[in-house]
């Protein structure tokens, strides 16, 4: 009974990290047209915010995968929440002083702290053999939700869903598996970089194809991955 009480509480913590994660990427992309008005900037620049914010998972992910086979998974978890407060602590000064570098110190920190999470965090899942119950509480929440929401709520769900298909079968190796896949979140600083030069350039329906492009081959992956499994 205990070990149940102890999974469910493991489920619901974990469920809750997951919407965050896709909450916090939704308020990075807002922000982009709101920053660019305060600073006066083009679009090519004020995505250097999501440029900080994706070179965290980069720059932390390996050392994060290190740190996690000596620490464990759940002293992970603690270490990668009291990073997040840090960084949400320099917003304060960011926003009192409007400077735009402390902003960008603040969101790479912040993400320094969720890349430390998504390490600990997705193979734990995998560990208590959960995920898909995850899932399926991180999809009922999208009924009702504004359609911008929904994006970053997919991707909560599309995170987990891509780790654990990778971590399949590696064993003693998640942890650090867990540190590569996260490093290549380093995507979502070069992408909106690009977006952002074809919004500039092209305007927003050309600059669109790019993501439809990146989200395309997320599908054919799951496909091709999901098959094997089978």
């Amino acid at each position: 009974m205990s070990t149940n009480k102890s999974y469910r509480s493991a489920l619901i913590f974990l469920t809750i990290l997951f919407f965050l994660w896709g909450f916090i990427t939704v308020l990075v992309d807002s922000l982009v047209p709101r920053l660019k008005d305060v600073f006066e900037m083009s679009y090519a620049k004020t995505v250097l915010v999501q440029f900080a914010f994706f070179t965290a998972f980069f720059v932390v992910s390996v050392p994060a995968g290190a740190l996690l086979s000596k620490i464990g998974y759940r002293k992970g978890i603690v270490l990668g929440l009291v990073i997040m407060a840090f960084g949400c602590l320099l917003f304060y000064p960011a926003a009192e002083y409007r400077n735009f570098n402390i902003f960008l110190i603040g969101y790479f920190t912040l993400a320094g702290g969720i890349t430390v999470l998504q390490v600990a965090a997705n193979p734990y899942v995998a560990l208590l053999a959960i995920l898909m119950i995850v899932i399926s509480i991180n999809t009922l929440g999208l009924i009702s939700m504004w359609s911008i929401l929904a994006v970053g709520l997919f991707n909560s769900i599309m995170f987990p869903t891509i780790f654990t298909l990778t971590l399949e079968g590696l064993g003693e190796l998640k942890a650090q598996a867990s540190g590569l896949l996260c490093m290549a979140i380093v995507g979502g600083a070069i992408v909106p970089f690009i977006f952002g030069g074809l919004i500039d350039g092209f305007g927003f329906k050309t600059a669109f194809i790019l993501t439809i492009i990146c989200y395309g081959y997320i599908m054919y992956y799951g496909r091709l991955k999901g098959r094997k499994i089978q």
